[in-house]
């Protein structure tokens, strides 16, 4: 059986539903919803027992990082420490579809961090993301996709699995067509493109 499905308006979205979202999250549930880039899953990355239910849902065996969504480069900074370069990088891609992965600050959750110690961070720039940030932050996103299938661009393109693990699904029609977010790491030693 899948999850309760809400219509939304991707560039207008309705305070019911934003607050039915944060109901949901707060308490410790799963959202898909349609993000900057793809249909995403989202929870609160402060919830641990919600981010571990988003990585079983998406066939992970183990602890596997996500991206902490933000609401601006003075939070990101919150939960990273300085790199030469970064604050350029934040200004220059934020908010947008770029995932900076920066070395962790004590604040960001253990249980969202790379072996190495660095955290993945994003500003969206979708309004419902924009709405949601207000009430909860950090969140934790990933695409609404199992592991190695395809991002999906509309609900019909999400797995049943998915669809019958999570708690609300708000359907903002079918997204153009485009690709989850470039990834770039930046550490002291420079910067490397992980996801293009």
């Amino acid at each position: 059986m899948s999850a309760r499905t809400v219509d939304i308006d991707i560039e207008k979205p309705a305070t019911e539903a934003v607050e039915m979202a944060v109901s949901v999250l707060l308490g410790g549930g799963l959202v898909v919803y349609p993000s900057d880039t793809v249909y995403g899953l989202l929870c609160p990355a402060a919830m641990q027992h919600s981010v571990r239910r988003v990585g079983r849902l998406k066939g992970y065996a183990e602890e596997k990082p996500f991206i902490l969504l933000v609401p601006s480069i003075e939070a990101a900074s919150i939960f990273s420490k300085p790199v030469p370069g970064a604050l350029e990088m934040m200004k220059a891609s934020w908010p947008g579809p770029v995932t900076l992965v920066l070395p962790a600050s004590d604040r960001a959750p253990s249980w969202v961090c790379a072996a190495d110690g660095t955290v993945a961070l994003r500003v969206p720039s979708d309004p419902f993301s924009v709405r949601v940030l207000e009430s909860i932050m950090p969140l934790v996103t990933t695409s609404a996709n199992l592991r190695g299938g395809i991002e999906p661009l509309g609900l019909d393109e999400v797995s049943l699995k998915i669809a019958s693990g999570v708690d609300l699904m708000l359907d903002g029609g079918k997204l153009a067509r485009r690709k989850a977010s470039t990834m770039i790491k930046i550490t002291p030693e420079g910067q490397e493109v992980l996801r293009p």
